[in-house]
């Protein structure tokens, strides 16, 4: 998040707007979030197509 907000203050060449920079950092808090939902590995569909694997 602070990489692409510094990033978008070299394109512009100034510190945005209160606004622009509360849209900036919710917009990635959002994305942050639904990655850190599918980070994880979920083991149960690898369980399920073993047939001798342990539940």
């Amino acid at each position: 998040m602070d990489t692409e907000a510094k990033r978008r203050i070299r394109a512009v060449g100034a510190i945005p707007a209160r606004a622009s920079a509360r849209r900036l950092i919710t917009i990635a808090l959002e994305v942050t979030d639904v990655w850190d939902d599918r980070r994880h590995l979920n083991i149960l569909p690898l369980l399920k197509s073993t047939p001798d694997a342990p539940l």
